[in-house]
């Protein structure tokens, strides 16, 4: 069952009378869960039973930005903003629960100019390196409130690990899901010692749980984008395709291409180690590239089997963690056909649709001297006159074609042949589709027509 909102109205003839009713009808679904969400947790903060005052002002305010918000993630960032200024904050953040309460991950975080940010070295912090789950989540009290004015109370693993960070007074509120702790919003002051008011817990510890219910919304609607559904579509996939962590290059998932060839899921295995028979991830892994927009996606890898596999990479969050999804194809065969092309003055290069960048076969770029990875694609190779000017129309319909989901599409293009491996090319694309649907990358082969152009034999 799904809502919406009816509108209706009446036209009129020229007498005046009614003839038709038009009517309109406003997909209201996600504001209705919006609207049901927040008033079950405005019905358990009345409920909730707390020793702490709070500025009613402050969380109502709160309140109706994430109420009005459908952008969950910047409603919370925005939040964090608020109540670093408002109360005068160093910095206020978010940890998250990772790998089943065996680590946490800090996912938000608002810094006071001048606080040096702690995010990129809070991405994944072992709990046994604090003393382990159970002693962390014993330093917040029945109303999940972790409240230390002084570090020196604190146990030494926990005061090392905040010390590290320049904190003087440290307040957190436990997020909690079902009832277990998952997580928490912090809040730091590292400029000086400071004693919070009961007015400063207490609005803090109520906009924590808002915060909270709409953050564990977001998750699982994040943990969504993995579910039977999705499994089912990656095992349908005769790829083998496979998800790691993208710190650890832990595998959390493989397809059931992988398994019945393997005869092995590799769960909780280095990818690296497994599948390619190494000791650390290869140079040119384009996982240690991925915040690189210039680096190539789809790289040539082979396999400590002796397989050669083209492997395109796409990042994934899930469960709250950056993930990466691997998608190899066996192309060991394929390579020796590229071989025997290239000497018939045939290039192969694949088009990155979702990173919009060209990637030429290692083969191809050595024989024509051109670079192996063009970011930007048909745009940038328009712009920086690869293209000649009488082709960009046919050019730029052909990439467009690709794009917009069509499997097919071919067109004979003048090319800047000293930036290109021929004056003239009949280029002929071949869609490669992701489990929705959506296109993702393009095979392309480019056979050099250009005797036939100049001989005046262009079809």
């Amino acid at each position: 069952m799904r809502w919406f909102r009816m509108r209706y109205s009446s036209v009129e003839d020229a007498n005046g009378r009614v003839y038709r009713i038009v009517g309109q009808a406003d997909d209201i679904q996600e504001f209705k869960e919006r609207a049901e969400l927040a008033e079950s947790i405005r019905h358990r903060l009345n409920a909730a039973p707390t020793a702490y005052k709070f500025n009613d002002d402050v969380v109502s305010q709160i309140f109706d930005l994430f109420y009005s918000s459908s952008d969950i993630s910047g409603a919370v960032e925005t939040t964090l903003a608020l109540l670093g200024e408002y109360y005068d904050l160093s910095r206020v953040y978010i940890i998250e629960d990772v790998d089943g309460h065996s680590a946490s991950e800090n996912t938000f975080e608002w810094c006071a100019p001048g606080v040096e940010p702690q995010k990129e070295f809070l991405k994944h912090v072992s709990y046994d390196e604090i003393g382990g789950w159970r002693q962390y989540v014993s330093c917040f009290d029945e109303s999940g409130v972790f409240y230390c004015p002084d570090m020196s109370a604190l146990p030494p693993e926990i005061r090392a690990i905040l010390e590290r960070q320049g904190i003087f007074a440290v307040l957190q509120c436990a997020i909690k899901d079902d009832g277990v702790y998952s997580g928490m919003v912090g809040f730091d002051e590292c400029r000086a010692d400071r004693r919070w008011t009961e007015e400063q817990v207490g609005t803090l510890m109520f906009v924590s749980r808002i915060v909270s219910s709409f953050l564990l919304k977001l998750r699982k609607s994040d943990n969504a984008a993995f579910s039977a559904d999705f499994r089912a579509a990656l095992d349908d996939n005769s790829a083998f395709v496979y998800i790691i962590t993208s710190d650890t290059f832990e595998v959390i998932y493989s397809n059931k291409a992988i398994q019945d060839f393997y005869k092995n899921d590799f769960v909780g295995k280095n990818c690296y180690r497994e599948f390619i028979g190494r000791d650390e991830p290869c140079e040119e892994c384009p996982v240690l590239r991925l915040h690189d927009p210039k680096a190539p996606r789809v790289v040539e890898v082979q396999r400590a089997d002796g397989m050669l596999v083209l492997s395109y990479v796409s990042p994934l969050r899930w469960n709250g963690r950056d993930m990466v999804m691997v998608s190899c194809v066996d192309i060991t065969e394929s390579k020796k056909v590229e071989l025997a092309l290239s000497s018939a003055n045939i290039a192969l290069w694949t088009y990155d649709i979702k990173e919009d960048c060209f990637t030429i076969s290692a083969n191809s770029a050595y024989r024509y001297g051109v670079k192996e990875v063009l970011a930007g694609a048909y745009r940038a190779a328009l712009a920086d006159g690869i293209v000649m000017p009488d082709s960009a129309v046919e050019y730029t319909a052909l990439h467009e074609k690709i794009k917009n989901g069509e499997r097919t599409a071919s067109a004979t293009i003048h090319y800047n042949k000293k930036l290109w491996p021929a004056e003239w090319m009949t280029v002929t694309y071949t869609a490669v589709f992701d489990p929705s649907g959506k296109p993702s990358m393009a095979i392309a082969i480019g056979q050099d027509v250009t005797a036939l152009i100049k001989g005046g034999k262009k079809d």
